[in-house]
């Protein structure tokens, strides 16, 4: 049984990834590069309550320009031991490649966490629904935008020193964004993104993050580094 659900939740991003990205990428553009350095930070409020923070630096075409700032808070309340209700807000500043601020992007959001924890690796299923609420200096718009993302975290090796038990994670995901309303060209199909990458824990309150994401859209081609930082109290 552990190993069917494995098989799955990996079969999923498979699936996922064929299905919306094209055979040709070469066709893709515009491409670019960006690297993200992410700090998060979860407070726990009650035995089934978290407050969850985090903030965001990421630039673009190799370090040389800005991208966005990020600032996102939110909490997450567990109903039940494997599914997570989370509600939260967003706010982000959008730079153009002359590293001039070009909009800004208001973004309340609400999700639903479905965890499946096993032995050896644990799979957790996450919907979101966002409301982005766009400015910029002659106008604004608005729409929805839903995600789904399929998450496997498999540990490869642990560590024991001085009575903690640190542990190496490989992680596997694929998420699939649709949107509507404005500036979304009709298309339902906003983009879809990979990721590989490991996560180190070294202590229950510590973990370094490492991640190469493939951010896929229709007019769009990003290869993502992500540097994260995340602490928990």
């Amino acid at each position: 049984m552990t190993s069917n659900c494995l098989k799955n939740g990996i079969l999923t991003i498979t699936i996922f990834y064929f299905t919306v990205n094209p055979i040709n990428a070469q066709e893709i553009t515009p491409y670019n590069n960006q690297q993200w350095f992410q700090y998060y930070n979860h407070i726990k409020l009650t035995d089934k309550s978290v407050l969850k923070s985090d903030v965001g630096y990421r630039r673009k075409n190799n370090i040389k320009n800005l991208s966005q700032y990020i600032v996102r808070t939110g909490i997450d309340y567990k109903i039940t031991p494997h599914v997570q209700l989370v509600v939260g807000f967003a706010h982000f500043w959008h730079y153009g490649n002359n590293d001039s601020l070009n909009r800004l992007e208001s973004r309340p959001f609400q999700e639903v966490i479905i965890n499946d924890d096993h032995n050896t690796f644990k799979i957790s299923h996450r919907f979101r629904a966002e409301q982005r609420i766009f400015t910029t200096n002659t106008s604004g718009y608005f729409n929805h935008r839903f995600r789904y993302r399929v998450l496997v975290n498999i540990p490869i090796v642990g560590f024991t020193k001085k009575g903690k038990d640190s542990k190496l994670y490989l992680n596997l995901s694929d998420e699939i964004f649709i949107h509507t309303g404005d500036e979304t060209d009709n298309n339902l199909f906003a983009k879809n993104r990979v990721m590989i990458g490991t996560t180190f824990r070294i202590s229950n309150e510590l973990h370094l993050i490492f991640n190469y994401v493939y951010d896929y859209s229709l007019d769009n081609l990003s290869e993502i580094l992500l540097f994260g930082i995340k602490q928990t109290f």
